[in-house]
């Protein structure tokens, strides 16, 4: 009987360790699925890659751009990110980021895209999700964050940026104008926001926070890399916070340089223009 019982107590341990080294498998395994514009990767689509995804996965689109529509999702804890930033990967179409569309679950992330939808209407990430290192623009969007959730370094282009919840919101440039929930956003720090703030106004008074020209290289373009003289640059922070770079892009361009000169060669233009008469 003892025997009997020492087997079963074998067969046990061995199930269970058995069952313990397939879970850690399926932990290592976490796979990439490569998206390209021309559908040769691990998957035709965004889509169909997110479709496909598991917790862990990673979904890493190639430059180009790509069109989704309202029933994209991200499931959880599955991260959408462009292999070259968002300059280079544009996603687009008449879809509701997040809310009817891109729906993000619990620990998600995207990351590195220009969003150019027709309608942006709701962005609802899951708690202990991250929004990274994104251009978005649209007619209208608005950000609706009940629980714990990042929206780090991101330039939002246009519309009206509607915050609800309490999201940490931090090193983003915000040029729409912006209206907060009723509780103000007290996770705000280091953004520039240059819109005009409804319900918001104290996140001013936190000096980490600011509101100027992000002076980009070229926004008329769409070129928002910034000037080596913005306030969003690195050791550029008007009130000498230690913010780093604010926003999705680095610097691209310097002012135009003014050309010094000594009153000697100011005095021999006018003198060269005397001798010509």
């Amino acid at each position: 009987m003892k025997d009997g019982a020492s087997k079963m107590k074998r067969l046990t341990l061995t199930a269970a360790l058995a069952l313990a080294l397939t879970w850690a498998g399926g932990a290592l395994q976490a796979r990439t699925w490569y998206v390209t514009v021309a559908g040769t990767g691990d998957a035709p689509t965004i889509h169909a890659a997110l479709d496909s995804a598991v917790a862990g996965d990673s979904v890493l689109v190639g430059p180009g751009t790509y069109t989704v529509d309202t029933t994209t999702v991200i499931p959880p804890s599955v991260v959408l990110i462009s292999e070259t930033g968002p300059t280079d990967t544009i996603i687009e179409g008449p879809w509701l980021l997040l809310l009817d569309g891109i729906a993000m679950g619990s620990g998600s992330e995207l990351n590195g895209f220009w969003v150019k939808p027709g309608t942006l209407d709701g962005v609802i990430p899951g708690s202990n999700s991250l929004v990274i290192g994104n251009i978005i623009e649209g007619g209208g969007f608005s950000l609706r964050v009940d629980q714990s959730c990042w929206i780090y370094r991101n330039l939002f282009v246009s519309g009206i940026l509607d915050i609800q919840g309490a999201p940490s919101f931090i090193f983003n440039i915000v040029m729409p104008p912006v209206i907060c929930p009723r509780n103000g956003l007290g996770g705000a720090q280091c953004n520039n926001f240059v819109g005009t703030l409804s319900g918001c106004e104290e996140i001013l008074f936190d000096q980490s926070n600011f509101s100027m020209d992000p002076q980009f290289c070229s926004p008329e373009t769409g070129d928002y890399r910034l000037m080596a003289s913005s306030p969003c640059a690195p050791g550029n922070h008007p009130f000498g916070r230690e913010c780093t770079l604010i926003g999705p892009l680095g610097v691209g361009c310097a002012p135009v340089p003014t050309k010094e000169m000594s009153w000697g060669a100011v005095k021999a233009l006018y003198s060269d223009g005397e001798n010509e008469q």
